[in-house]
């Protein structure tokens, strides 16, 4: 398994630093999230035509 790189914008880790939540945690989140977007089956079909369409 590849480690993601990701660039967070300034304003989003500030944002992210506000809610009060610890902002590792929440990329984790988000990682984890996609990755179990990833093995859903109908997954290529959003991301070959965009965002769904």
């Amino acid at each position: 398994m590849t480690m993601a790189s990701i660039e967070i914008d300034e304003n989003v880790y500030k944002y992210i630093s506000s809610s009060g939540d610890d902002v590792s945690l929440f990329v984790n989140k988000m990682l984890r999230s996609y990755v179990e977007a990833m093995q859903r089956p109908d997954f290529n079909e959003y991301t070959e035509h965009g965002n769904g369409d």
